[in-house]
């Protein structure tokens, strides 16, 4: 066809007069060619190469420390694991197209840890962007939904565990002993333990700061754990049961406390065997001292050995009265326990465990309140940054011009030859008349 354009003399005029004749044809064309180039940028070129990304910070109580409330570790490679994104799913049916499963294994999503350099150290930031492949979703905007339902995990964790947090662990210790001395001793570990915790959100919220909820402070919150079981009640416990000896389970006690008597009994016998090996050995050297033999060593030696047997003597005086007090703890058990005293005294002490049992409860309603309000996870964009992929401006304008071309070759090949068989047949008619002219005119010149 070029050759042919070149022989018959086509111009680059005629060719486009060719091509807008057809111009309803070359309208169809570009369009078509433009709808098929959007749609296949939008629909198949762009899910491949586009990637959507959406940037966060976690905060919650304790976060500097890189800690959950239930005191494992927080990772945030977590946010992106398999079970979350299988959780994120199936809690919606937008959801329902997405394969999490693939996007998981394909690692098609990934997260990167924003940090800054500290004194040459790199040190998290706590901002975190997570990114995933846009093939996996319908649209931006379920993307972006999903994207952020993702990581909302570490707040979604924290308030699932804290809602299961008893804080009452030494409580729960406290009913399995068996003894009053332990039963008073998890009781002050059950007050002190809530009494920190109030402290460690104080150090955060300041002692003013009002739970959601609630209309004491959490300095109030802490004084009234320290009231309901002070240290002068605690003292107070601890001197009636060392004078009176009460007794939770008489079988357990006296059971225990015999094989403390002959424990303790042992222990002298062992102890008075050493003090006479000790003495043995101090009079030996008594006589090297009083014979002329004696030095800054022998002297010295001579000291320790009096310290250690006067520390043994000491502990075993120490051993014996506890003998005695156990052994009248026994004979009062056995023979004149005052069950009316003892009742009252496990009545009290059962009045300290139910006021420690309500601040545990008191605690977690103000620990629940204070996750609840205070973690969360701030987005830098609500919705999230597509990149990649082609921009459907630019695909447009490619498309209209390759329309526009594949319409001008497509009307070419159909209307040009028929043109230049047309352009021939009127240049041959041209040139015959041109030619029979010439014969007229020269027969003229004849005559």
């Amino acid at each position: 066809m070029e050759e042919n354009m070149q022989d018959e003399g086509l111009s680059l005029g005629e060719i486009f007069k060719v091509i807008f004749r057809r111009w309803l044809l070359l309208i169809l064309i570009t369009a078509a060619v433009t709808l098929v180039g959007i749609l296949g940028i939008s629909l198949i070129v762009n899910p491949l190469q586009t990637m959507y990304g959406i940037s966060f910070s976690v905060d919650y109580p304790g976060s500097e420390n890189f800690r959950y409330p239930d005191g494992t570790a927080f990772r945030y490679q977590d946010i992106v694991s398999e079970d979350n994104l299988t959780e994120v799913k199936n809690g919606s049916e937008k959801f329902a197209k997405i394969d999490a499963r693939k996007l998981y294994e394909n690692d098609d999503i990934s997260i990167t840890e924003e940090t800054e350099e500290v004194n040459g150290v790199r040190t998290p930031t706590g901002n975190y962007t997570i990114t995933a492949k846009g093939s996996y979703f319908p649209d931006g905007n379920i993307a972006s939904e999903f994207l952020r339902g993702i990581a909302n995990y570490p707040v979604n964790y924290i308030n699932s565990k804290v809602s299961l947090m008893t804080y009452r662990d030494n409580l729960t210790s406290y009913d399995a002993v068996k003894t009053y001395e332990q039963k008073i001793a998890y009781l002050v570990a059950q007050r002190d333990y809530i009494v920190n915790q109030y402290e460690s959100l104080t150090a955060t919220y300041g002692s003013v700061y009002i739970p959601s909820g609630y209309d004491r402070s959490l300095r109030e919150l802490s004084s009234e754990v320290e009231r309901s079981f002070s240290e002068e009640d605690q003292a107070t416990m601890e001197n009636d049961l060392k004078i009176n000896g009460y007794v939770f389970d008489r079988e357990y006690y006296a059971s225990d406390t015999r094989v403390k008597i002959d424990s303790y009994s042992k222990e002298i016998t062992d102890n008075t065997r050493i003090i006479d090996a000790l003495r043995t050995e101090r009079d030996a050297l008594i006589d090297a001292i009083q014979a002329g033999s004696g030095s800054a060593t022998i002297t010295d030696s001579l000291k320790s050995f009096n310290d250690r047997i006067s520390e043994l003597i000491v502990l075993n005086s120490q051993r014996q009265n506890e003998i005695n007090r156990l052994q009248e703890n026994l004979n009062r058990l056995e023979n004149d326990y005052d069950e009316v005293a003892a009742a009252r005294f496990h009545t009290r002490l059962t009045g300290f465990y139910n006021a420690l049992s309500e601040a545990a409860d008191t605690f977690k309603g103000v620990s629940v309140s204070i996750y609840a309000k205070e973690s969360k996870v701030v987005f830098d964009t609500y919705s999230a940054v597509a990149s990649g992929g082609i921009s459907l401006a630019i695909g447009a304008v490619v498309s209209v011009i390759v329309g526009f071309v594949l319409a001008c070759i497509v009307i070419c090949i159909i209307d040009l030859p028929a043109y230049l068989r047309r352009k021939k047949y009127a240049l041959a008619v041209k040139a015959e008349e041109a030619r029979t002219d010439k014969e007229n005119e020269h027969e003229a010149e004849k005559e």
